[in-house]
């Protein structure tokens, strides 16, 4: 994975494996985990779209899309930590207002409900190890696991008795661990959602288990030496993420854009034997399957109502982004500047 911590990114859900599994010990987080699972692909989704040709053509997360006949849509690409006490650019809560449903990679509530429960089975299914996590890394490695999180603010506990893969372990990882200051709770996905379900918003979702099957089908020894990188390289990681949480809140998706976009710099900490693995999870995965299939919805829900579609910022920019292929549909897709003070 990248050596910066990876969504900080946006999606829906482990918990019923979590309580299948006994991940944490008394931790409650449960719900925590769930409403971001698929939250992590936020930042990583940059690295995987195309080429210096393809940045982005005005420097803001916002736009705006509209079509002769249809409603207007809001495209926000999001960030799934913000610094603790932070609320939504009034920009955002403007295009949130305006719209009468809110369009997101996975609505976090969906999986507890009960005609999802199928897709709750098999997430159990999915997560479930027959040995236990100290067996399966080995206790050396889930001891500098535990000293890395307890270090974390709040501290969480990871359970090494408990009998999960390895994935579900590295996506925990990745969804609750944050620099000082940050959280996920502030990320502009919770925020949004929390706004939506205030002014009684529509909330869809593009997708609930896709990303989970590409994660899971992940070796567990490339898994491995990624854990290995996340604890070897926490520091540095961290500032990594504080200073791309800056360049979001100033708006500046070109520097972000070059500075991720580049293989050699998002796994330069990965050993090279790692890099195909994921550079295929990321790029064809992550990005281009995954946009294909959000696309086809989009062509059934804008038509529908006015609309925010918030999904991770990768996701709107290059060649297969969603802003160049909704104007190959025929929309006009313009940018929503705004100033660093808003």
């Amino acid at each position: 994975m990248p050596y910066w911590h990876a969504d900080n990114f946006q999606t829906a859900s482990i918990q019923p494996a979590l309580m299948y599994s006994g991940l944490f010990k008394s931790d409650g987080r449960y719900i925590m985990i769930f409403r971001t699972l698929f939250t992590f692909i936020l930042f990583i989704v940059f690295s995987a779209v195309g080429i210096a040709q393809d940045k982005p053509d005005a420097e803001t997360f916002l736009w705006k899309a509209t079509k002769q006949g249809q409603p207007d849509t809001y495209l926000l690409g999001t960030l799934h930590i913000g610094k603790i006490n932070s609320t939504l650019p009034p920009p955002y809560l403007e295009a949130l207002k305006k719209s009468r449903q809110l369009i997101i990679e996975s609505n976090p509530d969906d999986l507890l409900q009960p005609q999802y429960s199928d897709d709750a089975q098999r997430l159990q299914l999915l997560a479930y190890s027959q040995q236990t996590l100290n067996e399966t890394l080995g206790k050396k490695r889930m001891d500098a696991i535990a000293e890395m999180t307890r270090q974390n603010e709040p501290p969480f506990h990871i359970n090494g008795d408990s009998h999960i893969r390895p994935w579900m372990l590295w996506i925990t990882l990745q969804t609750l661990y944050s620099p000082k200051g940050y959280s996920f709770h502030y990320g502009i996905d919770n925020l949004l959602i929390q706004q939506a379900k205030e002014r009684n918003k529509t909330i869809l979702s593009l997708e609930r288990m896709e990303p989970i099957y590409y994660l899971s089908n992940i070796p567990d020894d490339v898994l491995m030496r990624s854990l290995d990188m996340m604890i070897t390289h926490q520091n540095h990681a961290d500032k990594e993420q504080e200073m791309l949480v800056s360049l979001y809140e100033q708006q500046q998706a070109t520097k972000i854009w070059m500075k991720i976009n580049d293989d050699q710099e998002l796994l330069k900490f990965l050993p090279p034997q790692d890099y195909a693995v994921w550079k295929y999870f990321l790029h064809e995965q992550l990005l281009n399957e995954r946009n294909q299939q959000w696309l086809k919805k989009l062509d059934d829900l804008l038509p529908a109502a006015p609309s925010l579609v918030a999904v991770g910022s990768g996701h709107l920019f290059g060649e297969q982004g969603l802003i160049q292929q909704l104007r190959l549909r025929g929309y006009q897709v313009e940018p929503i500047l705004i100033s660093a003070t808003q």
